[in-house]
C-alpha cells in the first residue's frame, strides 16, 4: 500500500486533500534507550516489561501515579523515544504527509475511531464526514477523487 499512498500523494500535491498517518508502533526497543533507574521503575511495577510500557505510553492513570514523581518523565522519554523512531522510519520512506504518533493501538484516538487493528483507512470528505473506510490501491484513489470533485462543486454528495 505504501507506493500507492506515495505515488497518490505526488499526483494529488495541487488538489484540495490531505494525508494523515496515525502511527501506532511504538519502538520495540524503548527499554534499551532507558536507564537502569528508569528500568527498575518499570520492573517496580510487577507487570511484564512490554505491558508496563505500553501503560505508560497510553498515560494509565494508576500505572503513571505507582511510577511517583518519575511517572511524567518516564512518560515523556517513552514518548520522545518512539517520536525519533517514527521520525527515522518515515525519512527512510520518504514518507511527507502528517503523522499522529500513538505508540499505542489502545489510545484515546483508536477508541474514538474504533479501530481493532493497523492499518485502518478512513477516508473522510470536506466536512469531515467518514466517507469510506479501508480501501486500498485504486479503490482508494477513487474515492479520494471522487471528495476530491465534491469539494470543488460545493461539498454536494
Amino acid at each position: 500500500m505504501l507506493p500507492h499512498e506515495k505515488a497518490m500523494v505526488e499526483r494529488l500535491k495541487a488538489e484540495p486533500f490531505a494525508l494523515l498517518g496515525i502511527n501506532s508502533d511504538g519502538d520495540r526497543d524503548v527499554s534499551k534507550k532507558l536507564s537502569e533507574e528508569e528500568k527498575n521503575a518499570i520492573k517496580g511495577l510487577g507487570a511484564p516489561e512490554g505491558q508496563s510500557i505500553d501503560a505508560i505510553r497510553r498515560g494509565d492513570e494508576k500505572v503513571i501515579e505507582k511510577l511517583g514523581a518519575a511517572g511524567p518523565a518516564l512518560k515523556k522519554k517513552v514518548f520522545e523515544i518512539d517520536l525519533a523512531n517514527l521520525q527515522s522510519i518515515l525519512e527512510k520512506q520518504n514518507i511527507t504527509w502528517r503523522q499522529a504518533v500513538l505508540g499505542t493501538t489502545r489510545g484515546a484516538l483508536p477508541a474514538k475511531w474504533n479501530v481493532q487493528g493497523w492499518p485502518t483507512i478512513y477516508i473522510l470528505d470536506a466536512k469531515g464526514v467518514i466517507r469510506f473506510r479501508d480501501l486500498r490501491g485504486e479503490e482508494m484513489e477513487a474515492a479520494v477523487l471522487t471528495l476530491i470533485k465534491e469539494a470543488k462543486e460545493g461539498g454536494k454528495h
